[in-house]
Formats: structure tokens, C-alpha cells, sequence
């Protein structure tokens, strides 16, 4: 999508399938802090991927983030999301990395075409990352061999807190995507992902004194935003903080 256009919000209704509401007021951000990520990760995009050295890296970068916030938050995560890193002996370049991501049954009740991470709600007596892996496998019928940690949790416009789990997936042979929930899955790799003519930026003001940074990324003709977008541009936050530059 060219960027021209004031706001990508007010052009998405006949170009994407995902209907956004509007806010109580809406401006342009002149400089997006995710854009230096992006151009930082376009730096290693044809670097030799070594996968186990960037699992490895993430684990101790979750794992120290982690302690910082459990020693400051009381939030609790009621909902959790899986966002899959995909092991390709193929992919020899950090370029060609990619993750999954699912677009939503038009038949749901909620979120009915919205592009999101395999996820849902905390069970009682359920781990964050339980439930991840637990959404993961009803949502695309596998479960990530790995589990790297958890990035910081995040509350919705809504209130809901959730937290992100970074894990692996080894084989997509065993693929199943539930007819009932998932419409389509997109495997976008980090080139696509980095591309900033597929990337915008809004703030939105739901109430006169509570503006948000709104996220969108154009993929494969979907519009990704809101939560899912928040949590995509952490995990593009996270690799460029482990990979070389």
C-alpha cells in the first residue's frame, strides 16, 4: 500500500478484509521508533542465520526482561498468544526467518477476520505458556517443540492483560488449521515484515487523555493491527536487540 494517504486507517474499509473502528481522534507519528527497527534488522537481513545461537540469545533476553518486570508489575496475564519462531534447515539467511500467524474465522463471534498469533484465555490453574501451547494446538492442530520465554505483558483498549510466549516450531507437516477458528495461516518472513512501505504508524486517542501508538502492517493483503501488531512490533523489537547489526 503506497503511503501517501494521511492514514492507513481511513483507507483500509475496501482494501483489507479487517474493519477498524475509529477513535475518538486520530495523528500522524512524524517518526516511528519501530522504524529504526526495522532498518537496524534490514542491516542482517543476508547475515548466515544461526539459529541456535539467536534461540539461545532470546532465551537469556526473555529471561532477564522477565525478572525486571515480575520485580515491578502486578499485572497477571488472563489471556496468552504464541508467537511461533519456525526452524528451517533450509533458511540460511536471517532474512528468510519467518513466523505464523493466523487470519480468523468470519464465523466467529469476536475478532471474525482479524489477523492474530495463535492464542486465547488463561484457564484457572493454567501457565502462560500452557495456554499458549494449548491455543496453539486447537488453533493449528501443532505445538512449538521449544519454548524461549515470555515477552512483557500488555493490557488491551478492552483491559485484558496478556502475554506473548516466544517458541519453536520444527515442522509444519503437521499443520492443521481448525475450519471452526482459522480461516488461513500466513508464514511472513522477517524480509517481508521489515519492508517499511508495508508498515504505518497512528496515534489514537480513545479518550481525550488516553492516546495509544497503533501499529499496521500490510501482509499478503491483510491488514494486521491492534494487539497483534503491538505484539509484533515487540517481537521485531526482540530480534534486533539479539541479532548483529
Amino acid at each position: 500500500m503506497a503511503q501517501d494517504k494521511r492514514y492507513w486507517s481511513d483507507s483500509s474499509e475496501g482494501l483489507f478484509p479487517q474493519r477498524l473502528p475509529q477513535p475518538y481522534r486520530k495523528s500522524e507519528i512524524a517518526e516511528p521508533t519501530l522504524l529504526s527497527t526495522l532498518e537496524t534488522l534490514k542491516r542482517s537481513l543476508h547475515k548466515t542465520l544461526d539459529f541456535d545461537a539467536l534461540t539461545n540469545d532470546i532465551i537469556k533476553r526473555l529471561h532477564n526482561d522477565q525478572e525486571r518486570v515480575q520485580s515491578c508489575s502486578k499485572q497477571v496475564p488472563n489471556a496468552a498468544v504464541m508467537v511461533p519462531i519456525i526452524r528451517d534447515e533450509a533458511v540460511t539467511e536471517v532474512g528468510d526467518l519467518r513466523t505464523l500467524l493466523t487470519k480468523r474465522s468470519a464465523n466467529l463471534s469476536r475478532h471474525r477476520n482479524e489477523i492474530s498469533f495463535p492464542g486465547g484465555k488463561v484457564e484457572r490453574e493454567e501457565t502462560v505458556s500452557e495456554a499458549a501451547k494449548r491455543e496453539c494446538k486447537e488453533e493449528i492442530g501443532v505445538i512449538p517443540q521449544i519454548t524461549l520465554g515470555e515477552m512483557q505483558p500488555s493490557v488491551t483498549v478492552r483491559g485484558t492483560v496478556f502475554a506473548a510466549v516466544v517458541g519453536v516450531l520444527d515442522d509444519l507437516r503437521g499443520l492443521r488449521p481448525s475450519p471452526s477458528e482459522v480461516e488461513r495461516i500466513l508464514i511472513p518472513s522477517i524480509r517481508q515484515l521489515t519492508d517499511s512501505n508495508r508498515y504505518h504508524c497512528e496515534l489514537w486517542y480513545f479518550s481525550k487523555h488516553n492516546a495509544r501508538t497503533m501499529h499496521f502492517f500490510e501482509l499478503e493483503g491483510e491488514l494486521v493491527w491492534g494487539a497483534t501488531a503491538y505484539v509484533l512490533a515487540n517481537f521485531l523489537q526482540l530480534l534486533s536487540s539479539v541479532l548483529p547489526g
